[in-house]
Order: C-alpha cells, then sequence, then structure tokens
C-alpha cells in the first residue's frame, strides 16, 4: 500500500524528508498512534484545523461525510500559503470557511472567528478540531458549541458523543 506524508519543511529530518526521490525509501515509519476517531452519523459536525493540522483532519472530515454527516469546516493558516488541502476538505464538507492572519485569503481573522461564525448559526452535534495548544485552549472555550469538552494531545484522541479536541502538543 502507500500513504501520503503532507510535511512542512522547517527543520533538518523535514528537509531529509522533501529531497527524496522516487525510488528512495524511508528504513522505518511508526504510526498510526493513539485511538482511532469514533465515526458515526451524528447530524451536523463542525470540523477545524489550522496549517499542517488539517492533515489528520482531512481523512477524519472524509469518513464523517461518508458516514451521513453533515460537515462544516473552518480551515486556517496564518498565510494564504500555509491553508492546505483546501479541495479535499471542499469534497467532504457542505460548507467551508477558510481564516487567515492576514487575510491574504478568505476571512481576516484567526480559526476561532470562523467558528464562532458557525455556532452563531448552527446546532452542531459534534466537533473535531485539530490545532496547536492554544488553539486548542481557545477552541474549548466556546461554550456555546457543546457541553462535555475533553481536551487531549495527539496519542491521547479522545472521541466521546460531544467533542473531539485533537492537540498536536500535550494540553495541561
Amino acid at each position: 500500500g502507500t500513504i501520503t506524508l503532507v510535511i512542512q519543511r522547517v527543520g533538518v529530518s523535514s528537509h531529509k524528508l522533501t529531497s527524496l526521490n522516487v525510488g528512495d525509501f524511508i528504513l522505518d515509519i511508526l504510526g498510526p498512534l493513539g485511538q482511532a476517531t469514533h465515526i458515526k452519523n451524528y447530524g451536523t459536525v463542525l470540523c477545524a484545523g489550522g496549517g499542517v493540522c488539517i492533515a489528520p483532519l482531512m481523512p477524519i472530515a472524509k469518513e464523517l461525510y461518508k458516514a451521513g454527516n453533515r460537515v462544516i469546516t473552518v480551515l486556517a493558516g496564518r498565510t494564504k500559503e500555509l491553508v492546505i488541502l483546501e479541495k479535499e476538505m471542499n469534497a467532504c464538507s457542505f460548507e467551508t470557511i477558510v481564516m487567515t492572519d492576514d487575510g491574504s485569503y478568505g476571512k481576516k481573522g484567526i480559526i476561532t472567528d470562523g467558528m464562532d461564525e458557525i455556532l452563531k448559526r448552527e446546532k452542531i452535534d459534534q466537533a473535531v478540531v485539530i490545532g496547536p495548544a492554544i488553539m486548542m485552549k481557545y477552541a474549548a472555550m466556546r461554550d456555546s458549541l457543546l457541553e462535555d469538552v475533553h481536551v487531549a494531545d495527539r496519542n491521547d484522541r479522545y472521541s466521546g458523543d460531544s467533542l473531539t479536541m485533537q492537540s498536536d502538543v500535550p494540553v495541561d
């Protein structure tokens, strides 16, 4: 089989990986880690992710869509270039809102601004939010979202009957 890697070139390892040519190989890969996200028909699902955290959100949103959910997506990045997989997310979403910090694409603002826009007009039955710790903190503060909020790190992905919060770093 094959896997798709989404890599942002920032350090030594990511530069080495993006320098590989067709036919080159990687000796070992570990994953996936943690528990799988529970997929079922919840109703209306808010999926939100920013930057490289859109990558793990995409297959979850795709499966939620296939399960019959009405998926509404909020994508974000500091700039237009950092908003990835928009076409793929559009394909499994009834609506997609794009936010950029600098206003270079979509609406100017941060991801929680886009979440607030949705929450003001929609009843959300489930949410999947993936991002850095600070984004997760402010996403979890959306008290109008759902009552039961659990914030987890990437190795402890939680999926209850309410809110799935995933972070790329541990959150206290």
